[in-house]
């Protein structure tokens, strides 16, 4: 989400972040953070709970992508070219 004017300490900037949320219960704000709506506390630690495992979960794969990508290289190489 683009064009946010920094602390949500007015209405219309409030009424900006809402629309941006829409029906999603959580807005990732590039460098700001996230902003989450739920009905109780509880259900609001839950979005964030599982949206940084979700966050964690991607950031590890992506680190793991170049060993699997150079891992397949060699086992390429080692077949004569052949996907396993």
């Amino acid at each position: 989400m683009g064009g946010m004017g920094g602390i949500a300490d007015d209405e219309a900037e409030g009424k900006r972040i809402a629309a941006a949320l829409g029906r999603h219960p959580i807005l990732l704000m590039g460098n700001h953070g996230l902003s989450v709506s739920a009905p109780t506390v509880a259900e609001a630690f839950e979005h964030l709970y599982y949206f940084e495992r979700a966050s964690r979960t991607m950031l590890l794969a992506y680190a793991r992508r170049t060993v699997i990508e150079r891992d397949e290289r060699r086992r390429r190489q080692q077949d004569g070219g052949r996907l396993a």
